[in-house]
């Protein structure tokens, strides 16, 4: 019988979030946005956008896909979104200013929302300047005792973001189900 899973795409404003839930989703994405009240996780008021699809995988397998992006909105939508989530995908902008940091802050706000934390890490405009970011990612994710799985993906592409999906899946066959 073919599994159903949930994923969450996550990752700071601009990493491509919501292109990539349209990207891989086979049915029309549904994307909601509403206003969080200042709170301490939201130091002034914001907008969160949540996006949601679905995507059947080769082997029957059902994922329904979830976007939010900003390490601040994982604190206020944590609960909701990434409960029951087997794992999430984690975007990056290569252009950043500070893309491992934002790493460190998202691994953050993950480990209060979901135990235990399985992702894998996507980076986003990827130019031959800023190679080293893969092996810099890598590195801490090590640091951050997480398995080290990183690669380079075009939000627009289908088959980059279905190997990041992939990569989640397989990663959670050989371990125990995070339920």
């Amino acid at each position: 019988m073919a599994g159903v899973y949930k994923v969450v795409f996550a990752g700071p404003a601009g990493a491509g979030i919501g292109k990539a839930v349209r990207a891989l989703s086979d049915v029309t994405v549904v994307s909601r946005q509403f206003d969080a009240l200042a709170d301490a996780a939201v130091p002034q008021p914001a907008t969160i956008t949540l996006d949601y699809g679905m995507v059947r995988l080769v082997g029957g397998e059902l994922v329904h896909l979830y976007g939010t992006a900003g390490a601040e909105r994982i604190d206020v939508v944590g609960s909701l979104v990434m409960r029951e989530a087997m794992g999430v995908v984690v975007l990056l902008d290569a252009v950043s200013a500070e893309p491992v940091e934002e790493l460190r802050r998202f691994v953050d706000a993950l480990q209060a929302s979901v135990e235990p934390l399985r992702l894998v890490v996507g980076i986003t405009s990827l130019v031959a300047a800023n190679r080293w970011l893969r092996a810099k990612v890598a590195d801490a994710l090590t640091e951050l005792k997480l398995p080290p799985v990183v690669m380079t993906a075009d939000a627009f592409r289908r088959k980059d973001l279905m190997m990041l999906l992939k990569a989640l899946i397989f990663s959670l066959d050989s371990g125990p189900d995070p339920r």
